[in-house]
């Protein structure tokens, strides 16, 4: 018989994430706030210094993962300041 003990991870040490949606950030042209969106890559773009990604937004389950689902509040645009290949990406954003 095996006994363990598990102990839960740490809450992020992170600000306060902003309740915004895509479709409200976009209409108001908002810029700045911390926010936790998820989706669908569906283009990427590299370049030397980054990579932009395009991304379908889907409304994320309770471990902040994109759901499988026709939802969406449409696209949003990710940039990552370094060089990505296919192989490094994951087939959801975060």
């Amino acid at each position: 018989m095996a006994t363990g003990c598990v102990r839960p991870p740490a809450p992020l040490d992170i600000a306060p994430l902003q309740p915004v949606s895509v479709a409200e950030a976009q209409a108001q042209n908002l810029a700045g706030p911390l926010v936790r969106w998820g989706g669908t890559i569906v283009s990427s773009t590299v370049e030397p210094e980054e990579t932009c990604f395009e991304i379908v937004s889907r409304p994320l389950d309770s471990q902040a993962r994109p759901l499988t689902t026709d939802q969406t509040d449409g696209r949003f645009w990710r940039a990552r300041m370094a060089f990505t290949t296919r192989r490094s990406t994951p087939r959801a954003a975060k």
